[in-house]
Parts: C-alpha cells; structure tokens; sequence
C-alpha cells in the first residue's frame, strides 16, 4: 500500500500547477524533473514521469515514456505486482511511448509499430478502465484503417462502440458508427456503411454536432456517387459544404468540395471545379492540414490533365506529392503519386513517371490496399513501359491489370449480388405462396367431396332426382374449376422450384425436406465474359443494357438446355454453367464443348448484325476445366444450387487467359475430348494463369 512521503504536498502542487497555470509550463516542468531526481518514493517519480512524457516534443515524450514503462516494470517486479495504480501508469507510458516512435517515424513496419498500443490496451482491459478501454480501441482502429487494414479495425470499433453504448455518450457514439461506416465502406460493404452514416447522423443531429453531420452527409454522397447516382452524390455534398461553414476551419471542407469538383469536371463545368478547389484552399496551412491541402491539389491535378494543361496538371501533383510526403496518410500519398505519375507519362516524361508510380507501388506493399488502385498503378505500370520499349514489363503489368480488373468486376458484381438477395426473396416468398394455395385447394376439394356425398345420400332419401342432378352439376363444374386452380398453382410452384435447382434436387428438397451436399467428379465448368463490357455500357442506356444482356443469357440457357449443361448462376456480365450436373453422366465434356462453340457462334453473329445496324455489341471469351467438385444448396430461404473447389477457379481462369471470339479449354478437358472428330484443336503451349502457375492450354473448334 502506497504513502504519501514528505515530498508529496510539493509534488500534488506542482501537478496542479501544470494544469490549472499553462504559463508556469515550463518551470513545473523543471520542478518535476527534480521530484524524479531527488524523490525516495517510487510511485511519486513514477507519476512525475508519467506527466513529463505528456508533450508535443517527441523526442522529450520518447525519453520520459521510456523510462516510465521501466520504472512501473521494476515496480511491478517488486512488491506492485497487483497495482492498478502502477499498472495503469505503465499504460500510460507504453501509450505515449509507441506514439513518439509513430510521430519520429521509427516503425519498420505497421505490426511492430501497433504493439506498443496492443500492450497498453490489454493493461487498460485488463483493469476494466472502461473510458481507456475505448479510447485505445478507437486509436488501435484509426492506424489499422491507415494501413489499410478495415476489418481489423471494424473488430476494435465495434467493442469501442459498445462501451459507448454502455456509458450513454451520444457524442462519441455518432463517431464510431460513422468510423464503423469508413471501415464498411473500405471494405465495399455500402450497405452496411450506409446505415452506419445515418444512424451517425442521427445522433450528431440529436446533439447539434455538426462536426460529425457534416462528415456523415459527405460520405452519404460518396456512397451515391460510387454507385453512379452523381445529382443525389451533388445534393449531399453542398449539403455538407453548408455545414462546414458553420465552423469557420480552413481545410474542413476539402473532401465535400473536391468530390463535387470532380463530377462537375466530369461534366465538362472544368472552370467551376477548378473555382470550387481553389476557394477550398483558402487559409489552409499544409503543414496542419496536409491530407486536405494534398487532396485539393490532386483534385486541381487531375482537372488541368482533363482539359490538357499538362504543365500546370504536373505543377499541382508535384505540390500534391510534396504535401502528402510531409505529412498526409497513406492513402493521400499513394493517390498524389498516382495522379502526378499520369500526367508526367501523358507529357512522355516517362523516368519521371516510373519514380512516382514506383513510389506509389512501394507504399502499396503489405497493405490490404483497394483494388481500384492497384489496378490503377498496374495500368499505368503497363503503359510506362510501353512508352520506354519494355515490352516484357509493359505485358507483365497488361496482364496483372487484367487480373486485377476481374477481381474489381468480381467486388462490384458482389455488391450487385447483395441487391439481388431481395429479387431471390420475392420469390421464395412467391414459392411458399404457392404452397399454401396448393394446401388450401386441397382441403376446398375435400370439402367439395364431403359435401357432393351428402348430396348423393339427399339424392337416395327421395330429393328431387332433377335439383340433385342441377347440383350435382354445380359442384362438378366448381370441383373442375379449383382442380385446375390447384393445378395451375403446383406447376407453378413446381417452375419456381426447378427456375432455381437442378430437378433431382428440387425432388429431394420436397421429398425429404433439404438435399445433402455431394463430390461429384469429372464435372465440366463453363465461364463467359463479355469484352469491353464498362466502355459499351456507357454507350448504351440502363435499359438497352440490361436489354442486351438479357438477349444474349437467353440464347445462352435455349443452347444449354439443348446439350443437357446445367446453368449455376450469372454474374453481372459472366455466364457460368456446368455439364455433368447434378451427376457424372458420360460425354458430358463434349457437349459442354459444344455449347460452348454454339454460344460463340450465336455471339459472333449477334455482332454482326448489329454492328450493321450501327449499334455496339458484345465479343466474348468462354474457357472450360473439367475436374471434382462439391455441389450443393447455399442458404435457407434465399437458397440456390451452387458449387465449389479448385475446379471452379481454374475454369474461371480458363476464360480470363482465353481470347475473344475463342472456346479456351484446360488439359484435363482436351482429355476427355481430343478423340471426338466433331472438334478440332490448336495447342497454346503453357499459359501463364493468375494464381496457376502455367498451364497447358487448347483452343477448340468444329472439324
């Protein structure tokens, strides 16, 4: 048990000093110094170390941190073990500790820099200190988000929020969920960020927090603006510009005005974004705002790049590199790197180039980045080294890119495949529907029959022969009626059923109410992938896609349905089907061959016809692997009829390494079907696959 010791009523006076006196800074800071020289009590120099390590001199908060962490361990070893005191002094030690090495730069990486905080964080948990317990959960998360690291720091936001939740502090509540929406939205999760956002905007509302408001309406627009809804994206942002104004802070409404910059450069409306920009930068200090500054920059980068003012367009990246360098995130960096490294290659400065999209690939590394920037570094990789004469790098990056825009296409139709939980929903909810009418006209019928007997016995006891059988005309006609009701409604529960599973399946569904998973072999996985899909879509209207791409999937299940190929799902743009479903049946690899071939044929003549009518059409790429997988039904009530395994992947990959208007197929498929004369085949030698190594490789055609 600690006691006060003759120094202790200098000691408490000189700490309420520091705090109470601003202006006696310095000289109680002296005074504390010599409480750690002289002091025989080691508690008191502990908390005497523990405030000098409160600075904004790192290299003064490095040194007495230090030595606080090593005074309460010695502590610790001898006779504090269990004191929460010492312990949480320690904490707080460590804490500031990794903060100044943060602050100096000397981390060698992400992991060894966040220990520090782990430490102190589980010190905090382990005392139940509920307010450090949060406070550390929500830095812990702010620096995993730097590293690119959202769902680590999704884990951390949550347990700060529930404390929050606990200790009933609206304020800090509205800043974690909105923290919880950046974490959502990094990982691509928009639904999840947006309720977070608005249940942030809430809360900030309820206590006039405008801070916090205007943060929340911003991001709201991101949201839109990512998903192509730019005049919804325009409202929220000015929304948002408005409420900065309330403050009066240079700086604060950089990102509001640069995403309204933008699409209104998009828009042409370049002299109105370049105004937005620079009124943003008034009375910002780079040195104290340097991600803003840096994104202002960029921002003005990219719009003189638009209308061909190269000169000024590098200008303001190099100011934009400059700033983020000095002080911004991550994030800023790699995005001023990337920005001014496109416009140094348009001005063919391309060694210049190559050092900022180098720089940006360097920054990039151990990180669990975005896919739109790394596709965007190895896109402008690839036409560096086209520029130079680097042909093989400039291919290395061409494909990685290609590799890399398939992941992004692949993340957004996820999302896409999330909106369409609800169309998969509509119609379970139709299926049970339809189940329940089924069970319902059936019990009508019985009761039709119970009654059309106790006509017959009025019939027998003497009724009039000529009213029984005028009634018994009815209740025919009635009974055909609900029969055929009841028809109607089960081959329509039946469609429903079979429009979603393979037929064996869905009898096994009704049967015994579920279909277990099965291995099944030698299944032959078909991929589709339209060429150039993001530019035609631009050309064409929401409809006339969607119209389009409807033309074509029907032609596809007409020509599956014809060879016995199961079709397993779409994708956005990509058709994937499956022979040899839902059990090994011989030959079929080569009628999945010859699906494939009539699929081509059909996409090749579609082109043709509208490329007479002057309308953009589709080209189309189709792979083929044959191997194992497992196949079975996802869910309870939004069930489908997938399948898994490594086959599935290497037939994706089939597709991605084929050519456009070409039926690619793997070595395990050319087996099964090299000795069919109704195919012909050009070997491709070993191809690179991403993820594959390199693998043997056939294109296929009719003899």
């Amino acid at each position: 048990m600690y006691r006060p010791g003759p120094t202790s009523l200098l000691f408490w006076s000189i700490w309420t000093m520091a705090w109470v006196v601003p202006a006696q800074a310095q000289t109680n800071r002296d005074s504390l110094k010599q409480v750690v020289a002289s002091s025989q009590f080691p508690l008191e120099r502990l908390r005497a170390l523990r405030f000098l390590s409160k600075t904004d001199d790192n290299a003064e908060q490095l040194k007495y941190s230090r030595e606080t962490v090593a005074l309460a361990d010695s502590m610790l070893r001898h006779g504090h073990a269990n004191d929460r005191t010492v312990l949480g002094l320690k904490a707080g030690g460590l804490w500031n500790y990794t903060r100044s090495r943060f602050e100096l730069g000397d981390h060698p990486d992400a992991d060894s820099a966040l220990v520090g905080y782990r430490n102190a964080a589980a010190i905090w948990r382990a005392s139940g200190d509920k307010e450090r317990i949060a406070f550390s959960a929500g830095v812990l998360a702010t620096h995993l988000t730097k590293a690119g690291r959202p769902q680590e720091a999704l884990e951390q936001l949550r347990l700060c929020l529930s404390i929050r939740e606990e200790m009933h502090d609206t304020v800090q509540m509205a800043m974690d969920r909105t923290r919880i929406g950046d974490a959502y939205y990094a990982l691509g999760d928009y639904p999840h960020a947006l309720d977070n956002y608005l249940s942030s905007l809430e809360l900030a509302r309820a206590k006039d927090f405008w801070p916090y408001e205007a943060i929340d309406l911003t991001n709201i627009g991101l949201i839109y603006d990512d998903q192509g809804q730019k005049d919804t994206a325009i409202t929220y942002y000015q929304r948002s510009i408005q409420v900065y104004a309330r403050g009066k802070v240079p700086g604060d409404n950089a990102t509001p005005t640069v995403n309204l910059a933008k699409i209104l450069s998009d828009r042409g409306r370049h002299k109105e974004a370049l105004r937005l920009c620079t009124d943003a930068l008034v009375g910002v200090d780079p040195a104290q705002r340097p991600d803003a500054a840096a994104s202002v920059h960029s921002t003005m980068c990219l719009i003189h790049r638009e209308l061909g003012d190269l000169d000024q367009a590098i200008h303001e990246g190099r100011t934009a590199v400059s700033i983020a360098e000095r002080g911004g995130s991550v994030t800023q960096q790699i995005r001023a790197a990337l920005i001014l490294g496109w416009s140094l290659h348009d001005k063919r400065l391309y060694d210049q180039a190559l050092v900022q999209a180098l720089r940006a690939k360097g920054l990039m590394e151990s990180l669990q980045f975005d896919l739109r920037s790394r596709r965007n570094l190895a896109s402008l990789l690839a036409e560096i080294y086209t520029g130079t004469g680097r042909t093989e790098e400039a291919f290395r990056y061409y494909k990685e890119y290609e590799a890399l825009k398939d992941s992004v296409n692949s993340e957004e139709m996820g999302r896409k495949l999330r909106l369409m939980d609800l169309r998969k929903q509509e119609m379970a909810d139709s299926l049970r529907s339809a189940e329940a009418a089924h069970r319902t006209a059936l019990a009508h019928e019985r009761a039709m029959n119970a009654e059309q007997e106790r006509k017959r016995m009025f019939m027998y006891a003497g009724i009039g022969v000529l009213l029984v059988a005028g009634g018994l005309l009815g209740r025919l006609r009635h009974v055909r009626r609900s029969r055929a009701h009841i028809q109607r409604e089960k081959d329509r529960s039946e469609n429903l059923l079979l429009n979603i599973l393979p037929s064996e399946i869905a009898q096994e569904l009704k049967e015994k109410g579920e279909a277990r998973a099965r291995d099944i072999d030698g299944v032959s996985i078909l991929f589709t992938d339209f060429k150039g899909f993001t530019s035609i879509s631009e050309q064409l209207s929401a409809q006339e896609l969607v119209s389009e791409i409807d033309a074509c999937f029907k032609a596809f299940d007409g020509i599956i349905a014809r060879y016995g190929v199961e079709k397993i799902k779409t994708i956005g743009d990509a058709y994937m089907c499956a022979g040899g479903l839902p059990a090994p049946s011989v030959g079929s690899a080569a009628r999945t061959v010859s699906a494939a071939l009539e699929m081509q044929t059909f996409m090749i003549r579609r082109k043709a016809e509208r490329d007479a009518q002057g309308l953009p059409a589709f080209e189309m790429r189709v792979g083929i692997h044959t191997g194992p997988v497992v196949a079975g039904i996802v869910g309870v009530n939004k069930f489908q009829y997938d399948i898994w395994g490594d086959t599935v992947n290497t037939a994706s990959r089939m597709e991605s390494s084929g050519e456009v208007g070409q039926v690619n197929i793997s070595e395990a498929t050319y087996a099964l079907v090299k000795d069919n004369g109704s195919f012909s085949f050009t070997p491709r030698g070993k191809v690179q696959a991403k993820g594959k190594g390199e693998m043997e490789m056939y294109f296929v055609d009719r003899a």
